[in-house]
């Protein structure tokens, strides 16, 4: 499989454009591995999802996704997502996405219909990043991984010690007890998290792997736009012909 990295960091609108061309759930996976714009802190990695939508009446769909995922010096972030088909097993490019921390602008690339967007979302990368499993402060103070959540102590994930931190919650409202549990493990040097598992009895179950993970600078080329593809003027039109 081709590396076409990319990183989708997305707000409401973006979300929005996401579940035109997959499953709703692929907006939802975003945030449970992200990479921060921070800078001297390179890396690549491909990210394993592995998703079960629940819906109402009891029914589950299955959701596999492989993801690439590349942060350089200077803090530009890419990432790709690759939705794999289940009658061939041969995967699908969906999405693209970049982000340049330097002028603040997102460039989000649609190989489907061959479009591309770029400007700027109403949220910065690095609280998109937070909610998953945590909030931004009020004050504007950087936010704790672990300010949720109970640290179950120090593993390693790829060679690199993480935390390992669980998080319940109870359902309200429901007709009988129900839990949801969360969990992640977060490398204090990557300032991002390895893994992570939720479980929602009434939603989704999923989980989220980072492998092959190398701490050297990506290829450049990743963050160049293809040739041929056409620029749209808003998010809205990203996934329409000619």
């Amino acid at each position: 499989m081709r590396s076409h990295l990319y990183l989708s960091v997305l707000s409401r609108s973006l979300r929005l454009c996401f579940f035109l061309v997959s499953p709703v759930a692929l907006a939802q996976m975003d945030k449970a591995i992200y990479i921060a714009p921070i800078s001297d802190v390179p890396l690549t990695a491909v990210i394993k999802v592995d998703q079960t939508r629940i819906d109402r009446d009891g029914a589950k769909i299955n959701l596999k996704v492989v993801e690439t995922i590349a942060r350089d010096s200077r803090g530009r972030m890419y990432r790709d997502a690759w939705k794999l088909e289940p009658a061939s097993g041969k995967p699908q490019l969906v999405t693209v996405d970049l982000y340049e921390p330097k002028t603040k602008t997102y460039t989000i690339i649609d190989p489907l219909f061959k479009t591309f967007w770029i400007g700027t979302l109403d949220r910065r990368p690095e609280i998109m990043g937070l909610g998953f499993f945590y909030d931004h402060p009020i004050d504007g103070s950087p936010a704790s991984q672990l300010t949720y959540g109970k640290d179950l102590g120090m593993q390693t994930v790829e060679g690199i010690p993480v935390h390992h931190v669980s998080e319940t919650e109870p359902v309200k409202g429901g007709a009988k007890e129900q839990i949801v549990t969360r969990e992640y493990w977060y490398s204090d040097d990557l300032r991002m998290n390895l893994a992570s598992r939720l479980d929602d009895p009434r939603a989704v179950i999923q989980t989220m792997t980072v492998t092959q993970l190398t701490r050297k600078e990506p290829d450049a080329a990743i963050y160049e736009l293809p040739s041929g593809y056409r620029r749209v003027d808003a998010l809205f039109r990203l996934h329409s012909p000619p």
